[in-house]
C-alpha cells in the first residue's frame, strides 16, 4: 500500500488527472522541462522536482509505485516510494513546501489539455518533418532531435495511442542497444511508428498514418527487423 497522507488538505485523489499533466505542472512551476523530471540528473532542483512530481501522482492518482515509476523513467518501487516518503517528511516540517504543493494543486486545472485531435495532428506533423529530416540524411542526428519534440513516458503514449485509435503494438525490434522500434496498428489502419528508449522508458513518435494495409503494405525496415510480434 502507498505510505500516503489519505487525508491531505493539499491534494486530493482524481484519477481524471493524469500523470502527465502533473508533469507538465510540476515541470512549469519549477520552469525545467518534463524531460528533466524523467532524466537520470540528479541536481539538488531536478531531483526535489522530481520527487514533488512524484508524491503528486501517488496522492492524485493512486497509481501504484510500479506503475508511476514506468511513468517517471523506469524508476523502481523502492526510488519512488523514497520520493513520496521524503515529500511527506518535508511537507510537514517545511512550509515551503507546504507552500509549493498547495500552488500546484490550484495548478493543475488551468494547465492546458489541448483536444486529442490538435495533439495528434501536431504529433502527425512533426513526424513528417522527422521522416523527411531522415529520408535526407540518414545518419543526421538533428532527425532525432526533432523526433524528441513528440517524446514523452512511453507507457503514456501508448495508452493514449490505444484509447484514442485503438492501436496496439503489433511488431517491434531492436535497432541498436537499448533502443527499439515498436509499429502500432488499429483495426481501421491507422499506424504509428515509436521509437522507445528501453532505459529511460521514453518513447518518440517518428512515424504515422491512416491507411495501414497489411496485405500491401510493407512492414517497416527496421535495422535487424525480425517481425516480432508482441
Amino acid at each position: 500500500m502507498n505510505m500516503i497522507d489519505q487525508n491531505s488538505d493539499l491534494l486530493r485523489a482524481s484519477p481524471a488527472i493524469s500523470v502527465a499533466r502533473i508533469q507538465r505542472a510540476v515541470a512549469e512551476y519549477y520552469q525545467l522541462s518534463v524531460a528533466d523530471l524523467l532524466s537520470p540528473t540528479r541536481t539538488q532542483e531536478i531531483a526535489l522536482a522530481r520527487h514533488v512530481a512524484i508524491y503528486m501522482a501517488s496522492v492524485i492518482t493512486r497509481k501504484s509505485y510500479t506503475v508511476l515509476g514506468n511513468h517517471f523513467g523506469g524508476r523502481d518501487h523502492s526510488t519512488v516510494s523514497h520520493a513520496v516518503s521524503r515529500i511527506e517528511r518535508l511537507k510537514n516540517a517545511d512550509s515551503e513546501i507546504s507552500t509549493t504543493l498547495d500552488d500546484l494543486r490550484r495548478m493543475l486545472p488551468s494547465i492546458e489539455k489541448r483536444s486529442t485531435d490538435a495533439m495528434f495532428e501536431a504529433m502527425a506533423e512533426r513526424a513528417r518533418i522527422n521522416r523527411i529530416a531522415r529520408q535526407k540524411n540518414p545518419e543526421n542526428t538533428q532527425a532525432d532531435a526533432i523526433a524528441c519534440v513528440v517524446a514523452g513516458p512511453a507507457i503514456d503514449i501508448r495508452d493514449r495511442l490505444r484509447d484514442v485509435f485503438g492501436e496496439v503494438v503489433q511488431i517491434h525490434a531492436t535497432i541498436r542497444p537499448g533502443v527499439k522500434m515498436e509499429l502500432l496498428l488499429s483495426a481501421t489502419g491507422t499506424w504509428t511508428i515509436l521509437e522507445v528508449d528501453q532505459k529511460t522508458m521514453t518513447a518518440s513518435i517518428i512515424d504515422r498514418g491512416t491507411n495501414w494495409k497489411r496485405s500491401s503494405q510493407s512492414i517497416p525496415e527496421f535495422p535487424g527487423n525480425k517481425e516480432k510480434k508482441s
